[in-house]
């Protein structure tokens, strides 16, 4: 089954694992030990970086899973994670989906031959079959890659011949068969790897989940789910008792967090409809004064409009344990004249109370162009950066702006892991050695850093670093 697991990992490489920072290496909040995320598997790690084994591949029900991504639970019990359920059979996979979801499947497989004749005839050839089939109808990836596999284990030759003028397509095709076929979805599960219990599935489906934030007070967790166009997302808050989930908002980015007492969500909502651009922060009271979740949601008369903010790289806000938001945003009055934009990025803190937003006062240069990926401390004050266009590491003082390179770019590298802090005085990146090419897992205090990742396998950390 390992061998099925490898092969359909690297199908799904593309579309799981983006070439940005992401949450890969995460403190629990009690900072006892942090959740590993490698090769699609889930480790833990105690504080000195003692690394365990890996969860199981092979749960309840069918097949295996491939962990995506996860949040953890606010008592440090456990995690929410998104992951993607793989089965040999697609009787298997059917009895998981609605019967909406599992018509619609069948519905496309019946019509593949003819939908990448229409596929090649719009767009050509591509390097894989799937690119072409995702360009087609590109708010159904999932379903159209398990259409496709369906409709090769019922009949291939009309399969194969709606390939005859794309022959890369075709070849990436051929070479996939000769390994194991299965069939996949997405599952939203609570695992608590302490309790010897299996995983509480909360929902599963055919749509992508980009991130989950989980309540900090109740017990409830936010997720963006995909819906096909661009960079937009729909806002779904699901119950960790599996009972019924609640949409909060469609077409928002994928930038959102929780309040400090866990019953609002704050997000950006993307006026101009792309990831990025005009952006509009809002807020919307999601819990009532019992902590439950109704429909319609309960609404405050603190909810609507925060701010706009112009954002040309990766959206992202945190509230932080003041109630204040922090976000990005290039400084702009509009309307403006096109060369007046291009004045680097600044952070920005939303007070509480609503009032206007107040700019961090940085030093110019201090900050990266791609101010998309920051994670703050617990205690609001501070701030750890990473750009994405290198490798290189910072914290920032929210009140002063003074900030400290604690890990400089490195040529040629490019982080993928997002800081993560331990506690308010302790945080812990990822670096490269660029002697030996290794990828470090480290931790930072007070202007001093410590290797976790002595005595670790060279594998767990590959994937956490870009080299060119």
């Amino acid at each position: 089954m390992r061998i099925f697991l490898q092969f359909t990992a690297l199908l799904l490489l593309l579309a799981l694992v983006a070439c940005e920072p992401k949450e890969r290496a995460e403190w629990s909040p009690d900072g006892s030990r942090a959740a590993i995320l490698a090769d699609q598997r889930l480790f833990f790690t105690d504080r000195q970086g003692g690394l365990s084994e890996a969860l199981a591949e092979h749960e309840e029900g069918s097949g295996g899973v491939l962990v995506d991504s996860f949040d953890w639970l606010p008592d440090s019990s456990g995690l929410v994670v998104h992951r993607v359920r793989l089965v040999p059979r697609w009787e298997d996979l059917s009895a998981f989906l609605t019967p909406t979801d599992s018509a619609r499947v069948e519905s496309l497989a019946a019509r593949m031959p003819e939908l990448l004749q229409a596929a090649v005839a719009i767009h050509g050839d591509e390097d894989r079959v799937d690119q072409l089939l995702t360009k087609l109808l590109p708010g159904e990836s999932l379903a159209l890659t398990n259409a496709l596999r369906l409709s090769l284990m019922k009949d291939a030759a009309p399969v194969h011949a709606a390939l005859a003028d794309a022959p890369l397509a075709l070849a990436s095709l051929v070479s996939g068969e000769k390994a194991d076929h299965g069939f996949l979805l997405h599952e939203i599960a609570v695992l608590r790897p302490d309790s010897g219990k299996p995983a509480e599935v909360l929902a599963r489906g055919l749509r992508g989940v980009h991130s989950m934030r989980v309540s900090p007070r109740h017990p409830f967790v936010a997720c963006a789910f995909e819906t096909g166009e661009g960079s937009l997302y729909e806002l779904v808050v699901i119950p960790l008792d599996s009972s019924p989930a609640v949409a909060v908002s469609t077409e928002v980015t994928r930038a959102f967090d929780w309040t400090p007492d866990g019953t609002s969500l704050v997000y950006m909502s993307s006026i101009s409809k792309e990831n990025g651009g005009l952006v509009e922060i809002e807020r919307r009271r999601i819990l009532d004064d019992q902590g439950k979740l109704t429909d319609p949601l309960p609404g405050s008369e603190n909810d609507g409009e925060l701010a706009y903010a112009v954002v040309a790289f990766a959206p992202r806000l945190a509230v932080l344990s003041s109630g204040a938001i922090l976000f990005a945003s290039h400084p702009a009055s509009l309307p403006a004249a096109a060369e007046d934009l291009e004045e680097s990025p600044r952070l920005y803190l939303l007070p509480a109370d609503g009032s206007a937003p107040v700019a961090v006062p940085t030093e110019e240069g201090a900050l990266p162009m791609d101010l998309g990926y920051f994670a703050p401390s617990p205690d609001g004050k501070r701030l750890a950066v990473v750009e994405s266009g290198t490798d290189a590491v910072a914290v920032i003082d929210l009140k002063s702006g003074k900030s400290e390179l604690v890990s400089p770019p490195h040529p040629g590298w490019k982080s993928r892991v997002m800081p993560s802090w331990r506690n308010a005085e302790e945080f812990s990146f990822v670096a490269a050695d660029t002697d030996s090419g290794r990828i470090r897992w480290m931790l930072w205090k007070d202007g001093e850093t410590s290797d976790l990742s002595v005595n670790w396998p060279d594998k767990i950390t590959q994937g956490w670093m870009e080299r060119k």
